[in-house]
């Protein structure tokens, strides 16, 4: 059962008609027909998201380059795709308007010049 403060993923239809995952919190849950409202945790928009586009609960959140994500990822070992997807995902930032862009994009080099030295 899902209840607020929960995150969980759901799929959203984008503006070109794709399909995406998105990962949001829980801000309400009706009663009446399963409907979840939503924040996204990046850029703060809420939204309502029908029972049947969620699908799955996140259970635990891993915080990157912390001990335990290190211990997950370099099991995977696969350096090319993390850097790609850091360098795609700056690049997706760095064209939003969401409040807290800054610290977005910020955050996202941190972590691009941390994997950058370890592959050194």
């Amino acid at each position: 059962m899902l209840k607020t403060g929960d995150y969980i993923q759901v799929l959203q239809l984008t503006d070109i008609k794709e399909l995406a995952v998105e990962h949001v919190k829980v801000t309400k849950v009706s009663i009446i027909d399963g409907a979840v409202s939503v924040e996204d945790p990046l850029s703060g928009f809420t939204y309502i998201v029908t029972k049947r586009n969620v699908i799955g609960k996140v259970v635990k959140v891993i915080t990157a380059f912390s001990q335990e994500w290190e211990h997950v990822f370099y099991e995977s070992k696969d350096r090319r795709w993390l850097l790609k997807t850091l360098k795609k995902n700056l690049d997706l930032y760095k064209n939003t308007d969401y409040s807290n862009q800054r610290q977005i994009v910020s955050e996202i080099e941190r972590r691009l010049s941390k994997v950058k030295e370890e592959t050194r």
